[in-house]
């Protein structure tokens, strides 16, 4: 009798397992793009002081943010994609900055879990509410003196569940949020 409840319990949970992938939209969890295709997309941040995401321009500007616990990581920069040609439930995002030139990596790598379940176009992101904790944060302008006002390029790692993987590369522009925020143009920019 042990076996069959033991074995109905594991049945149960095996079926719960397959009812949708983790996240708050199960729904989403449909193969975004084509799976023979690679993975594509654009990178985001945060565009301006509202706290709006969308595509970075190239060149464009990434905001530099107070990073919110705080620490030897002063500031921070949000970085995400939204992404296709991906299963968008349990993606690995991983992001760094690079020097200009591509060939000198300026800051550490952060990595995070994303569930990309809002369509942007043909694209798949994160709500805007969930983006500062399910996009990788840059961590930029520490205490140990490194700055970053100024041109960089910005590098994103993807990795979905199923293993497919692409790096995605582009120029951006290091900036304060609030041009008039003098706290961070001392501590990121020029020393």
């Amino acid at each position: 009798m042990r076996e069959k409840v033991v074995f109905l319990i594991g049945l149960s949970l095996g079926l719960i397992g397959l009812t949708g992938c983790p996240g708050p939209n199960p729904q989403a969890c449909a193969y975004a793009g084509s799976e023979r295709a690679p993975i594509t997309g654009v990178l985001v941040s945060f565009t301006g002081p509202g706290g709006e995401v969308g595509p970075i321009a190239d060149g464009g500007p990434v905001y530099v943010s107070s990073a919110p616990q705080g620490g030897n990581t002063g500031f921070i920069v949000y970085a995400g994609a939204y992404l296709t040609n991906l299963n968008p439930c349990g993606v690995t995002l991983a992001a760094q900055l690079l020097s200009p030139d591509g060939g000198m990596v300026l800051t550490n790598r952060d990595t995070r879990q994303s569930y990309l379940n809002v369509p942007e176009g043909d694209l798949f992101g994160v709500n805007v509410f969930e983006f500062t904790s399910t996009m990788p944060n840059v961590p930029v302008c520490d205490m140990a003196g490194e700055t970053f006002l100024g041109p960089a390029v910005l590098q994103v790692w993807v990795t979905d569940v199923n293993g497919k993987h692409a790096v995605l590369e582009q120029p951006v522009t290091g900036a304060c949020l609030n041009s008039t925020d003098s706290y961070c143009a001392s501590q990121c920019g020029p020393r």
